[in-house]
């Protein structure tokens, strides 16, 4: 319209003026080009990080095949189990997994878990070097128990597996044989066919591996002081399927169908693997809780079944010895008998024979104790019977009491110690990058606002002279909108650059020490990164286009002269005399100049406020966390050491720890696993029992505290365990809704 209007040479001559007003105001745009900048990078950096993490897991997971469902059972799983699985809508795989928990001495016993490795392809380690084992006691291990023992590849190790409980009833009944007298004897134990896992002992390692459910970098910073641990074991060792004995599983993992395409973070996969999950918690699992206790209910009583046809069979083979050796005893006394009675023998009643037979046995001692001998043989194994009889129906009537009730625990990932520490860690830094973000934006509009008034303040004679020219208010407002339009393309373009490189690269270094994340890639996301500028030139423009609209309004005529100065007032200052006569000329100005240029004086202080705060939130965020370890170690968890046990070996880590000299107080605890259940549904918690001898000592050991709902309710009192009732713990409250019985 211009060229049409006024020709090229006018033209030029326009844009010749707005370049020269341009590198006039070169600070102006940089400052602005600064600020849009840090602002875009800071949008963009935390959030490219995160994100670049975020995929970087997804596709690790993905390729390694971590499950999207774990089923879990207090009985085992069986292939029955699996085939129900596998009906269900929505599943793509399922695979059997069996494990075991041995010890290992290193440096002391510590828990080992030998996993087996699936051959469906779920829960597949991450070889780090080496080979995968193949054959019979060959393993992978982790990086950190090569780190925290020593070990290479190649060396050899010896496990001790510790003692399970089996079920029911034994596999046999055993029993003692002495003087043809059998005694069966029934333990209080009982398994269906199904044996659990057993593992070789004596193993080699060849390679080194990371277990897709805990991405922990023992190499980094949580590598010698965890700030918090997941595991139920120390270490993880992967074992091929050859030379692992047992059809019992432990545990059925299963891959949705989908999920694999959609991000394992977001709540699009929550919700289809909760689809799935939700239907195993149907009738799946409660007719499969029921067959297997069924199953165990009948493995027992068949086995019971099988004590009893044994035992009979063993007082079978004793009474037809006895029997035997009863026989031989009446044809040896029945030779005597005859020999006595000479050609009278034949013709001998049976109660004239009887007689002659006690009167044999009585003349011999020999005979007389060979007939006690049976005769007591014969007493004792009736009594025997009688008594294998009793226990066999005993064990019949307890068969139902002593298997308990099977149940059935569905877990997503959610469930994964590694999986949940890292989300939430990767969540709470991108959370920072929401936040920060809002601040810079801020402070560039407010920037850009002063700057630009002022520039427009500078140039209104131009500025009338051009609109009295016939220039249009727009094609004058343009050389401004221009200024703060590419300072802010070229500052946000940088952003760009440091926020999809520069700030992930750096934030990637300090995640990569506490995780381990293979095939981390730098990626630009095109819409984010297209809206994070679009945000900040928007709002910059916004300030712009207000400072010009406030100077074009006028008429060319006043723009031309100079603007008249606001009118002076008093100010609140002034009516202080005694505060007032002792300023300074200057100070007397610059007190007036603040009260007079409100805008500015909001503007700068809205700035200088901004920027405080986001060194503040930086300096508290950097104190909340190093108080955090202290707080709950210092203040809540006053012991110096847990040291855990199972019940094998209870008393002797009782007598190690009172027998070391360094030990001045100790207190016994149960751990166990569990659901805590409200109106919400269940969460898995962790149930610290305290016996009432150990109460004394446990307001020594911990110091619990009621949730203060602000920082002004001053200092709590400490809670106290009682006789009845359960202390719960925040989060745990939180996540169910629960509160406290007051």
């Amino acid at each position: 319209m211009l060229l049409e209007r006024y020709g090229l040479e006018v033209v030029m001559a326009f844009i010749k003026d707005m370049v020269r007003m341009w590198l006039h105001a070169w600070k102006r745009f940089i400052s602005i080009a600064l600020i849009s900048l840090l602002g875009v990078a800071v949008l963009t950096g935390i959030y490219a990080g995160c994100r670049d993490a975020f995929l970087a897991t997804d596709r690790f997971f993905d390729t390694q095949g971590l499950h999207d469902i774990q089923v879990l059972s207090t009985a085992g799983l069986t292939d029955d189990d699996i085939a129900a699985l596998r009906k269900i809508s929505g599943v793509a795989k399922v695979q059997g997994e069996r494990s075991q928990t041995v010890t290992v001495d290193l440096n002391g016993k510590k828990t080992v878990t030998m996993q087996e490795i699936g051959t469906n392809g779920i829960d597949q380690p991450y070889l780090q070097s080496g080979r995968m084992p193949e054959k019979s006691g060959e393993i992978a291990v982790t990086r950190k128990f090569i780190k925290d023992s020593g070990y290479k590849k190649g060396d050899h190790i010896t496990v001790t597996p510790q003692d399970s409980a089996s079920s029911s009833v034994s596999d046999s009944a055993e029993s003692d044989t002495q003087d043809g007298k059998r005694a069966a004897r029934v333990t209080d134990s009982g398994e269906s066919d199904n044996q659990a896992p057993s593992f070789p002992t004596e193993l080699t390692i060849v390679g080194v591996v990371l277990d897709p459910q805990d991405l922990t970098n023992p190499d980094g910073y949580s590598g010698t002081n965890a700030f918090r641990s997941s595991a139920t074991s120390d270490y993880t060792f992967f074992a091929p399927s050859d030379g692992v004995t047992g059809s019992m599983y432990t545990a059925v993992t299963i891959l949705v169908k989908g999920t694999a395409d959609k991000d394992s973070f977001s709540d699009v996969y929550d919700d289809t693997v909760s689809e799935v999950a939700d239907r195993i918690d149907g009738t799946v699992r409660t007719n499969r809780q029921k067959a297997r206790h069924q199953e165990l209910l009948d493995a027992g009583t068949k086995q019971i079944d099988e004590a009893k046809a044994q035992t009979d069979k063993q007082f079978a083979a004793a009474q037809q010895q006895i029997d035997s050796n009863r026989s031989q005893l009446n044809q040896q006394i029945d030779q005597i008998v005859n020999m006595q009675a000479g050609a009278a023998a034949g013709s001998l009643d049976e109660t004239t024979r009887e007689t002659l037979r006690e009167t044999v046995i009585a003349a011999s001692p020999q005979l007389a104790e060979a007939k006690a001998q049976l005769d007591q043989a014969q007493s004792k194994l009736d009594q025997q019977k009688k008594d294998t009889e009793r226990t066999l129906q005993s064990k019949q009537n307890e068969l139902e009491d002593s298997i308990p009730q099977v149940r059935w625990y569905v877990q997503d990932r959610s469930q994964i110690g590694g999986f949940s520490s890292l989300k939430s860690d990767l969540e709470s830094i991108q959370s920072l990058g929401n936040a920060f973000p809002i601040v810079f934006l801020l402070v560039a509009v407010m920037m850009s606002l002063t700057a630009m008034a002022r520039m427009v303040e500078e140039d209104r004679g131009l500025i009338g002279t051009y609109i009295g020219l016939g220039y249009g208010r727009l094609a004058v407002a343009s050389r401004y909108l221009l200024f703060a339009l590419f300072a802010c393309l070229i500052g946000g373009g940088l952003g760009l650059i440091a926020g999809f490189l520069g700030i992930p690269a750096f934030l990637l270094v300090v995640l990569r020490g506490l995780y381990v994340m293979p095939d981390v890639r730098l990626a630009y996301d095109w819409l984010y990164g297209t809206a994070g500028v679009a945000l900040f030139v928007v709002g910059v423009l916004a300030a712009t286009v207000y400072a010009c609209a406030q100077e074009m309004r006028q008429k060319p005529a006043s723009l031309m002269r100079p603007k008249a100065p606001r009118a002076g007032s008093r100010i609140l200052l002034e009516r202080i005399k005694p505060l007032w006569n002792r300023m300074s000329f200057l100070g007397k100005v610059t007190a007036r100049n603040i009260f007079r240029f409100k805008s500015r004086l909001i503007m700068t202080v809205g700035g200088v406020a901004g920027c405080t705060a986001l060194i503040v939130c930086g300096l508290a965020i950097n104190d909340t966390v190093a108080a955090l370890g202290a707080k709950q170690y210092q203040d809540v968890y006053q012991y110096d050491l847990m040291v855990v046990a199972n019940d094998d070996d209870a008393d002797a880590m009782r007598q190690k720890v009172a027998s070391d000299g360094r030990v001045t107080s100790s207190m016994d605890v149960r751990v166990e696993s569990g659901d805590l259940t409200g109106d919400s549904g269940s969460e898995s918690i962790q149930l610290v029992a305290v016996p009432d001898s150990e109460r004394s000592e446990f307001g020594k050991m911990v110091t619990l505290q009621p949730v203060r709902s602000s920082w002004v309710d001053g200092a709590a009192d400490t809670v106290s365990l009682g006789d009845d009732g359960v202390i719960v713990s925040q989060s745990a409250a939180s996540a169910m809704g629960v509160k406290a019985e007051i």
